[in-house]
């Protein structure tokens, strides 16, 4: 009789951890089934022009600001919507996503280091040149740029002495050739310097890459307010004119 009975009771014991496991694998399921569509609507946000972007996961709430983080972290993930999921966090997290932007930054793909410093502008002027001179060195050229961009675009003018370094730095060559971002270096220069870098726009006129050319006489004339030449000249005829005028008025 107890055997019987004790046999009845594993029975229902038996029965009960089956439906438990059962249930909970069904939650499971369930909870990857959400996750999955929550992840999936947050993709589709990021497809989104700007503004209807923003809109669309601000709706999602901190579920949706998960999801950009993971897809962040999702290597499998396209490039464009990782970087977007970037953008996206700063915009939406404001200083809070800072440690998020961090991590982006120090990333070992190109586009998500550009994405965290190009975000950083619109949350932390100091904070963004502080990574932007961090970057200027970095071995993608593209997020060179965007480092030298941060600098030109919060007229920063402790950046002077780096920039200055970073025109003529090995990895800014290609060869011997001379790399695109050296002619954007010389536009940031033309745009932060001051009185008393004559001489070194002069030195820039004596450079092989004539794209350097031009940015370097409008710095020129903005600083010396003065205009050799006429503007429909080439700007190999007016570098001369420079040439000889710096010669002429040593500052």
């Amino acid at each position: 009789m107890i055997e019987n009975n004790f046999k009845k009771l594993c029975l229902v014991v038996v029965s009960l951890s089956a439906t438990q496991a059962f249930a909970s694998i069904s939650m499971k399921s369930s909870n990857q089934s959400t996750k999955a569509v929550a992840k999936a609507e947050t993709l589709v946000a990021l497809g989104l022009p700007l503004e209807n972007r923003l809109s669309a996961l601000k709706g999602e709430g901190t579920s949706g600001y998960k999801n950009l983080i993971a897809l962040m972290n999702d290597d499998t993930a396209p490039m464009e919507a990782r970087w977007r999921a970037v953008t996206a966090m700063g915009r939406l997290g404001g200083k809070l996503s800072l440690p998020e932007l961090k991590q982006a930054l120090h990333s070992k793909v190109w586009y998500l280091r550009n994405a965290a410093l190009v975000s950083s502008v619109q949350i932390d002027h100091d904070q963004a040149l502080t990574w932007a001179k961090e970057l200027i060195s970095d071995k993608a050229l593209v997020v060179r740029s965007a480092a030298v961009d941060v600098m030109t675009d919060l007229k920063d003018s402790r950046s002077k002495s780096i920039l200055w370094q970073k025109l003529n730095s090995k990895e800014n060559f290609r060869g011997k050739q001379s790399l695109w971002i050296r002619r954007k270096i010389v536009e940031s220069l033309a745009v932060i310097e001051e009185k008393g870098s004559e001489q070194k726009f002069g030195m820039i006129l004596a450079d092989k890459d004539e794209t350097l050319y031009p940015p370097a006489i409008k710095a020129l004339e903005r600083i010396t307010e003065q205009q050799l030449g006429k503007y429909d000249e080439a700007p190999k005829a007016r570098r001369l004119q420079w040439i000889a005028y710096l010669k002429q008025n040593t500052i």
